[in-house]
């Protein structure tokens, strides 16, 4: 009787262990997969409808030496890997698919750079969110999807999705209470896109020792300046350490942007959200916070309509739509929780 009690566990605690592996990771790895090959279909259809995208693919050398090209230039770990995708893409054997003519190599090879960033993305969501990472997930393939949707999005650039991916991984040392790692982070991330500059200032946004955190926002500073400067002299960019476009023109037409309709639906809708949630989160707070900072830079530097420009934002928006709707309607209930103190990378 106690032995078949004893195996009655043992088959229990095996069965938990196998739900656990299938709800931690087989499930949500899974929908990865699926979501990936919707997106590279979907890139696919995209790839054609501008000049730009084929020209930023291939390297740029089609575009010819004006300001867009001192823009983007600089873009090197984005730009280079880029066209090595490309060019591998003419070896791979096109997916099936029903269209009357069969997409080209440019396709295929724009589909697979988004695919990839858009998988290494939502593994680091799967492995940091586990069971919670379905918002993840869908939300972020939801917002990805609405920036290149055909009617919405016409050009898709290099740049785009590692943006989305460094801010993810940001995102994941913020949860895990890490962020002084982000001082490794935010050089790598500012030679794929200069946006990525604005995480320097996250520090300001977290708990712990002032004198701490000024360090780490010097430290992601110098870092972000070495990198930005380094790649402009690497790419032979004739305006170092100042390559993006503004005007006032363009800042103009970015506020009467504001009130076309599908403005309000930016990252598909997510971006709006997430300044609808109740105030009484401290992580709803610090995301506002960093969304606030992606949007003062998309008004100065960006062309507001075009909706890939606000990738970086989406993990911000769906951390802060999981933080609210998991911690309840509560004040009480969220505002003692402690907020995401400094953490400094180890020595050892």
């Amino acid at each position: 009787m106690f032995g078949l009690g004893n195996d009655n566990a043992a088959d229990g605690r095996a069965a938990s262990r196998r739900s656990r592996i299938l709800l931690r990771w087989l499930v949500p790895l899974w929908l990865v997969l699926g979501l990936t090959v919707s997106l590279y279909f979907e890139v696919q259809m995209t790839a054609h409808f501008h000049p730009h995208t084929g020209m930023a693919f291939s390297g740029l050398d089609e575009l010819g030496q004006g300001e867009l090209w001192q823009a983007w230039r600089s873009r090197v770990l984005s730009i280079n890997p880029a066209r090595w995708v490309v060019d591998l893409s003419t070896h791979l054997p096109a997916l099936p698919n029903k269209l009357d003519h069969p997409l080209g190599s440019l396709a295929r090879g724009v589909g697979l750079w988004v695919a990839l960033w858009f998988a290494a993305t939502n593994i680091c969501f799967v492995a940091t969110f586990g069971r919670r990472s379905l918002l993840f997930l869908f939300g972020t393939f939801a917002a990805v999807a609405f920036g290149y949707m055909p009617g919405i999005g016409i050009r898709v650039y290099p740049w785009d999705m590692p943006a989305l991916f460094f801010f993810s991984a940001w995102i994941c040392l913020y949860h895990r209470r890490q962020l002084g790692w982000a001082v490794v982070l935010i050089p790598i991330a500012v030679a794929f896109k200069e946006s990525a500059g604005v995480l320097c200032l996250a520090p300001l946004i977290i708990d712990g020792d002032i004198r701490a955190r000024l360090r780490l926002v010097a430290a992601g500073a110098a870092g972000a300046m070495v990198a930005k400067v380094g790649t402009d002299l690497v790419s032979a960019n004739s305006a170092v350490g100042a390559t993006m476009m503004y005007s006032w023109d363009l800042f103009s037409n970015n506020l009467g942007s504001l009130f076309e309709p599908l403005s309000c639906f930016i990252n598909a809708g997510t971006f709006v959200a997430l300044f609808l949630l109740p105030a009484n989160h401290r992580a709803v707070n610090h995301m506002r916070a960093m969304a606030g900072m992606v949007f003062a830079g998309n008004m100065v530097f960006g062309s507001i309509t075009e909706y890939r420009i606000w990738f970086e934002a989406i993990p911000l928006a769906l951390y802060g739509l999981d933080a609210a709707y998991r911690s309840g309607s509560e004040p009480g209930a969220v505002l003692g929780q402690e907020r995401p103190r400094v953490s400094l990378p180890d020595t050892d």
